[in-house]
This record gives C-alpha cells, structure tokens and sequence, in this order.
C-alpha cells in the first residue's frame, strides 16, 4: 500500500507541476520577449572571474584575500542558484576576511559537463579541490540548501579542512514534496519543463516558494538565473543533477550526526522548500549545534535579512578565533 501511495503522489505531483509550468510557459511564450539585462559574463553588481578546478573553468568571486591571519569563509550556493544569491553577505565580509564562493559545476556560469559526477560526495570533493586551487588550507564553509548539504559531506569527507559550518536552510532530511523533484527528474518531463524555463516560469517560482518578500525578486535577481539558460547544457544540467541524487535529495541521518565541527545552523520560520522542523533535526543530530529561527523569510534568510545573517556568520566565526 506504501509503494501505491508512493506512486499517487509521485503521479499528483507529476501532473500538477506539469500543467502549473505549462501554463506558466505559454504565458511567457506570448509575452514580450525579454532578455537578460546582465552580461553573460558575470551578476549585476558581483564581479566573478574564471579558475581551474579539475579540468572545469569555473566561475568564481574572491575577496578579502589580504587578510590572511583571518579564518576563510568558502560560500557554497543550492540546486539551481549561483553565487549571486551572496550578494550581501560575501562582499560585506571580505572587509576583515578572505571570502570565497564559486558557482559549482552544473550550475551559474561554470561549466556544466554531460559525464560529471554530480553527486553529493563528488561535490564535496570538487570544494576541496577549490580550497586547493584557491590556496585555502582551512575555512569556515557556509551553505543554503543543496550547499548546505555539499557543506556536511566536505567536512564528513575532509575534516581537516573544515573549521566550522553554517548551515542555513540545508538540504539533508527527507520530506514528502521530494516527490516534485523526483518528477523533475523524468524523462520526457524534465525536458519539457525546463524548455518552459523562462522570465515568468522563474518570477512565479521566486516569489511563491523561495522568498516570503516580493520586493526580492527584482529584475537582477531574475537576471541570474536567466544568463544561466544561454549557457551550455544550461537548461540540462540541473536534470543531471537531480538524477545524481536520485531517489531523493537527502542525507542519511547517520552520516548527519558524523559532522564533528562546530556548527551553526540558520532557518527561515516561513521556508517552503525545507520547513522550519528541520533546523530541529540538524539540532538534535549535531552535537553542539546552534541554531538561530528568523521569523518572517523564507528558503534565503541570507538574502532577505543579510545584515542579521552576517552579524551570525561574524560572531560564529570570531568564536572559532
């Protein structure tokens, strides 16, 4: 009966997402077509510059490399983001620290390879292969969402390289809505869900499950999504993705509570991606965890309260020192 429920849902989700996205995309199809205001090289207003990472050109910010007597921070974004989404937090602390943030492999403006291990673990590795190329021994890696969950497997998998972790709205436990994203991993589904990727498509996505304040889903916001889709495989690599994690993407509860650094966790009390329990779980499985509830955002508290997130991130960090 489980497995007949299973496959309800899966069915539900199927059919609700597909007929949502297609109305959505027939919308976007007659509208005025609209380009993307931001250069396909970079974000409006967060300069990246290119690396080699494992044979991968690799979209990168850096700043605040000259303080070198202070603790690193390496920000890690989530499924389908890039680094634009630490538009408050990573420039603002490269006043006192070095601050990195790539656009992992698959997703932004770095490249997205049809044979990549795109595997949890395999993300993992390829951030401590950047801490290699970025000349970071140790660093305090801070993630959202899928990033956070990229986070606890570098420090499970690379202790040594890992003095702390901030976890904001991480990926890591099971939900019943992982169904939506197994039918986004379908075929012919996911294709023809992400050919309807546009402006309108990512505006309704934006403002109904990622943010609880319109005002944030500006023009630029979409923007970075968007030059993402005039990329290669742009439209096809978030599919990969997700088949890489398949059947769900998750932790295991036992390899959570493996996580030995020091740890504070973030949440958005109104999140619709990764509910509010969750921060509870992370609290009960990480020894000495932290965790700090912020009333009245979403999926990105560090967006839509980036000085209150940094002012966490500063005093977590000054803890460490």
């Amino acid at each position: 009966m489980g497995k007949i429920r299973n496959r309800h849902k899966l069915l539900l989700y199927t059919v609700v997402s597909t007929v949502s996205l297609c109305i959505a995309g027939v919308w976007g199809c007659v509208a005025v077509s609209m380009s993307p205001s931001t250069p396909a090289d970079g974000y409006a207003g967060m300069e990246g510059e290119y690396i080699s990472v494992r044979d991968l050109n690799i979209h990168t910010f850096t700043g605040g490399v000259e303080h070198d007597d202070r603790i690193p921070v390496v920000f890690i974004h989530g499924f389908a983001a890039t680094f634009y989404c630490w538009r408050f937090n990573a420039e603002p602390l490269t006043v006192d620290r070095p601050v990195f943030a790539p656009d992992l492999p698959g997703f932004g403006l770095s490249d997205k390879p049809r044979d990549y291990d795109y595997s949890l673990d395999s993300y993992a590795d390829f951030i401590a292969a950047y801490m290699d190329e970025m000349g970071v021994e140790r660093a305090v890696l801070v993630g959202n969402s899928m990033g956070g969950g990229i986070a606890m497997r570098t420090e499970v998998r690379h202790p040594d390289r890992v003095a702390g972790l901030v976890l904001i709205d991480a990926l890591g436990y099971f939900k019943n809505e992982f169904y939506f994203y197994k039918a986004l991993s379908m075929y012919p589904l996911a294709e023809i869900i992400m050919s309807l990727n546009n402006r309108p498509v990512m505006t309704m996505i934006l403002k109904t499950r990622v943010y609880v304040d319109d005002a944030y889903v500006t023009d630029e916001v979409v923007d970075s999504f968007m030059v993402v889709n005039e990329t290669e495989n742009g439209r096809r690599a978030p599919v990969w993705v997700l088949r890489a994690m398949d059947p769900h993407p998750t932790i295991p509860a036992d390899e959570i509570k493996r996580v030995s650094a020091p740890t504070l966790v973030i949440w958005g009390e109104e999140d619709r991606i990764l509910p509010v329990r969750h921060a509870e779980l992370f609290s009960r499985d990480i020894e000495h965890a932290e965790t700090i509830i912020i009333p009245d955002v979403g999926h990105v508290p560090m967006e839509e309260r980036g000085d209150e997130v940094n002012e966490l991130i500063e005093t977590f960090m000054d803890d460490l020192s």
